[in-house]
């Protein structure tokens, strides 16, 4: 289960008592072509009817295209971020500091966790005025140009969305949905391969982990540069690996 608390501070000051909203987001099908469930909580108005993102690639994107999906699908009931014709005016509500962190919670008897992605909201020195940091565990750092929110009421889940959709396409918008990675194979003598060095990432990164995690070691494979799995391997990964 991957689980983000949201909080009203830079990163360094988090704790349970500036905590102003939660989200779990759970498989309801794993596959390469995944269905999550999810709930959001937010302070001062409780837990929201969970919501479902289907048939979403996984190991195709950034942890924080799945989280920012699911975000809008509590707000929104739809996979985009609210359009709203907010006027650049000079007025309006703001928040100096917005963090996020991400962590995965295993399931079963594994108790350990893991932060997979933090995000943090800055308010610039003219008001109203934000720059984002967004970090995944694997692909690194995204961040974004200055950018302006005067809404009458704030919500601290829309400009962390906002501020996504910022980072990822320089507009306060989604990105297209990723597509679901599909290995190039090399036929080898009766066998089938994937050079995990043609792999792109995140999906490379976390094949490793699988990999290492399942205790099975990469192949050499003459003719090819580079370590090797089986076909059939890495198509078990993309169905199976958390």
């Amino acid at each position: 289960m991957l689980k983000l608390t949201l909080h009203t501070c830079a990163p360094r000051n988090v704790c349970a008592q500036n905590r102003i909203g939660s989200l779990d987001v759970a498989y309801e099908k794993l596959a390469a072509r995944a269905d999550y469930k999810a709930v959001m909580w937010t302070a001062g108005l409780g837990e929201q009817t969970p919501v479902k993102l289907e048939n979403y690639p996984r190991w195709s994107a950034s942890i924080w295209d799945l989280i920012v999906r699911v975000i809008c699908l509590c707000m929104n009931r739809k996979e985009a971020i609210w359009p709203v014709d907010i006027p650049n005016r000079r007025a309006g509500a703001y928040a100096q500091h917005l963090t996020a962190i991400v962590e995965h919670w295993p399931d079963g008897f594994d108790t350990r966790r893991a932060v997979v992605g933090t995000a943090h909201v800055q308010m610039c020195a003219t008001k109203r005025n934000y720059r984002a940091t967004f970090q995944d565990d694997i692909l690194g750092e995204q961040t974004t140009d200055v950018f302006r929110h005067t809404p009458e009421v704030l919500n601290a889940w829309d400009l962390l969305s906002r501020a996504y959709g910022c980072a990822a396409t320089g507009l306060p918008e989604l990105p297209i949905r990723p597509e679901l990675y599909k290995p190039i194979p090399v036929a080898m003598g009766a066998g089938s391969y994937v050079n995990l060095d043609t792999v792109s990432e995140p999906a490379r990164t976390g094949c490793y982990r699988w990999l290492d995690k399942e205790g099975v070691e990469t192949v050499e494979v003459p003719d090819i540069e580079g370590p090797c799995v089986t076909e059939q391997q890495f198509v078990t990964f993309l169905q199976k690996a958390i």
